[in-house]
């Protein structure tokens, strides 16, 4: 019951941001807020070793901004935190809410990886998912969040902010896997609200005109999405058969 419970309310935020654009200030932060705070609780719902995950995404997103805004390291070029995300600043430079977003987004990625494969292999798959992920979720929050001060090819964001986010995403991680940590059980809300997520990000690429970045980022994630979902009902079905 705890967990339905749960469940649902990671659904409920995650459908509520389809429904806010991106650039409506402290509204979008209560609910991004309120997203991160029930992530946070279904992470220590449904992974063991919760504590590392938790560490490992946070401070390695942490120290990735902090390298990416002074030094363009590993992201391509610097840049800066403007407008909605400047809320409590870490060292004078990384909003509170972005090493958060790191475990967040990270966190319902790993379900979407783990769906396919137990063996490492979910590493660069999940990594994946979050760089189809940022492909739409760059250019949309480009100039509303973050302003790159160097502007890239694609929509103002340089192509090698990509090869960041998968090597980022990859070192968090390996660290919780090679520290033996893995989901209690996969949760198929957390792949519907990383789902969400990304409609809303190509939702709003189409509004601005930003076409290919929709095009490129969400069919994969789609596809994915609904076969780790079939996969689960199809396991699901197999095992109550088994057991009766």
């Amino acid at each position: 019951m705890r967990k339905q419970f749960i469940d649902a309310a990671l659904i409920l935020t995650a459908f509520t941001s389809v429904f806010l654009p991106p650039d409506i200030g402290q509204l979008h932060i209560v609910v991004g807020f309120s997203f991160t705070v029930i992530c946070l609780v279904h992470v220590f719902t449904y992974l063991n070793r919760a504590v590392v995950y938790a560490a490992a995404s946070f401070a390695t997103g942490l120290v990735s901004e902090l390298y990416g805004v002074n030094y363009g390291i590993p992201f391509g070029a610097k840049y800066q935190y403007i407008g909605a995300a400047s809320t409590p600043m870490l060292f004078g430079a990384v909003p509170l809410n972005i090493p958060l977003l790191w475990l967040s987004l990270g966190y319902l990625a790993l379900h979407l990886g783990r769906s396919f494969t137990c063996s490492f292999l979910w590493i660069p798959l999940s990594s994946l998912f979050l760089v189809f992920l940022d492909v739409m979720l760059d250019p949309v929050l480009n100039g509303r969040l973050w302003i790159w001060l160097t502007p890239g090819e694609f929509y103002g964001v340089p192509l090698l902010n990509f090869v960041g986010w998968f090597a980022v995403s990859a070192l968090f991680y390996s660290v919780y896997h090679v520290l033996e940590g893995r989901p209690k059980s996969l949760s198929p809300a957390a792949i519907a609200a990383f789902v969400l997520i990304a409609l809303n990000m190509a939702f709003a690429n189409l509004v601005n005109g930003m076409w290919l970045a929709t095009a490129v980022g969400l069919p994969p994630i789609l596809i994915a999405s609904a076969m780790a979902l079939g996969r689960q009902v199809f396991r699901r079905k197999s095992d109550s058969t088994t057991a009766q």
